[in-house]
């Protein structure tokens, strides 16, 4: 039997400049593992570090007009770790970079959930993804908790280096993330997906996180899924174009890598399904698991959607397998389910070998 997995547990404080260097400090060994783990499919694509830096610094202007402290963060992280910080900026542009010009394939499937207090055990806010990528990504991935100088207290999940992926921080705002795919991804100038993440996570008021999603433009399709402690969720469908959004229907809303709006359908050419075709019924065995518990639900019942092996390999909790990024298995990297009411993320490392939880909480409660 394998050993048990947990990501590594960092704690950062202070201004922007100051909890980034903390954090390079803490987590170089999980950056520089990260930076090893794309370099094969850079050189691939006939890439080399000196010019992904120059596309990096490209971003660093459009950075520091979205948000200054940002940018001062990632400059702190870069100091910390001992780094270049256009090598940060890859880090946090990734998708952008990395499948961008060289016109690659993704395969970052992930299934989404959130149910409302209508639907939940104490009326709670459940919210949680399976978050399927590269499987050697196990040894770059930490839990961040973050505790600024400013603005709420934030607990993330995330690739080091990088400034959020899914999470919750003290005001009862939580997000996750799903791959989507149109013909309009790449050729524009946006925002990379992890900075959006992290700005929506030091929003003070649900209307704000609802606002940065709909405002900020990015260069890659991308669903958000947005949750609030207070009873409220809503699913945006970003493409560089034009954002859509889903509403939850009788307290539950579930998202997996295919368009779900009305609009979104009439008006987007769909290409995530071809990419990820198990979306279809991944997202249908989520939901209807959900539906039919004639009880409210509860964590345990979220963790058991996300362990669903139905069509395995290609299934929900997804083994690793080769897939289509390059030479690297693609696997279920981790489950996370978070209890926004209670301020409590739930995770597990290789959910696929069976799912051990370790549970981080928000000290400044909900």
């Amino acid at each position: 039997m394998s050993e048990v997995r947990h990501f590594p547990y960092i704690c950062i404080s202070g201004g922007p400049y100051e909890r980034g260097r903390q954090y390079g400090a803490a987590a170089g060994t999980q950056i520089n593992r990260g930076l090893e783990i794309y370099a094969p499919a850079l050189r691939a694509k006939g890439l080399e570090w000196g010019e992904v830096r120059r596309a990096a610094a490209g971003f660093r202007k459009r950075l520091e007009a979205f948000d200054h402290d940002i940018v001062g963060e990632l400059e702190g992280i870069a100091e910390g770790a001992g780094l270049p910080v256009e090598d940060i900026i890859f880090l946090n542009a990734r998708t952008e970079l990395l499948y961008g010009a060289a016109n690659g394939s993704i395969d970052e499937g992930c299934t989404g959930v959130i149910i409302l207090p209508g639907r939940s055990l104490h009326e709670d806010v459940l919210h949680g993804q399976n978050w399927d990528w590269r499987d050697e990504c196990l040894d770059s991935t930490i839990v961040l908790h973050v505790f600024p100088e400013k603005g709420p207290e934030i607990l993330t999940l995330v690739e080091a280096g990088g400034l959020a992926r899914c999470g919750l921080n003290s005001k009862g705002i939580a997000i996750t993330g799903n791959f989507l795919r149109t013909e309009h991804d790449d050729g524009r100038d946006g925002i990379p997906l992890s900075i959006l993440r992290r700005k929506t996570l030091c929003a003070e008021h649900y209307v704000d996180a609802v606002r940065t999603l709909i405002d900020t433009p990015v260069s890659f399709s991308n669903n958000v899924m947005l949750s609030w402690s207070a009873g409220e969720a809503l699913s945006f469908e970003k493409t560089p174009v034009e954002t859509f959004f889903v509403e939850a229907e009788q307290d539950l809303l579930v998202h997996s890598n295919h368009f779900l709006s009305a609009a979104a359908k009439a008006k987007v050419r769909e290409l995530s399904i071809s990419t990820a075709p198990d979306t279809l019924y991944r997202r249908r065995r989520v939901e209807t698991h959900l539906r039919n518990l004639n009880r409210p639900a509860e964590i345990g019942d979220l963790k058991s959607a996300f362990a669903d092996r139905y069509g395995w390999p290609h299934s929900v909790c997804r083994p690793p397998e080769p897939g289509g990024v390059g030479e690297s298995e693609v696997s279920t990297v981790a489950t996370v389910i978070m209890n926004v009411s209670a301020g409590e993320l739930h995770v597990a490392a290789a959910p696929y070998e069976g799912a051990d939880y370790s549970v981080y909480r928000l000290q400044a409660g909900q």
